[in-house]
């Protein structure tokens, strides 16, 4: 990933994060609820260092710490989108219910309550 911002925390310029999955010795392993990037999109991460490994890092909560920025035609502005659900594996609220609608709020209002959540550090 090429970083153009940092909502908080310090990392270098250009990241490398590691996925769950892949192949090895002709043998695929998937992961399908894992984090999944294309390239060109634009997405707001959350990355945790990867232990053992300097340099790397990995996404936090796989698909839910993946936020992917859609541009709002209406305003410009960009709206962060994450699923409730990926192949399979559902989120589930503090009441036991399934949450079944995708997370959409402007970016802004989302980095506003990672730094009020994290006290602004």
């Amino acid at each position: 990933l090429v970083l153009e911002s940092t909502i908080a925390g310090a990392v270098p310029q250009r990241i490398h994060v590691s996925v769950l999955g892949g192949t090895a010795d002709g043998i695929d392993a998937a992961y399908p609820a894992g984090a999944t990037f294309r390239e060109g999109e634009r997405v707001v991460v959350f990355l945790e260092a990867r232990r053992g490994r300097v340099g790397e890092w990995l996404v936090t909560g796989a698909f839910q710490g993946l936020f992917l920025l859609e541009r709002e035609a209406e305003t410009g502005m960009d709206v962060a989108v994450r699923a409730s659900s990926r192949a399979g594996v559902a989120l589930v609220g503090g009441e036991g219910e399934l949450e079944d609608d995708a997370i959409r709020l402007y970016a802004d209002e989302l980095f506003a309550r990672v730094r009020a959540a994290r006290g602004s550090r």
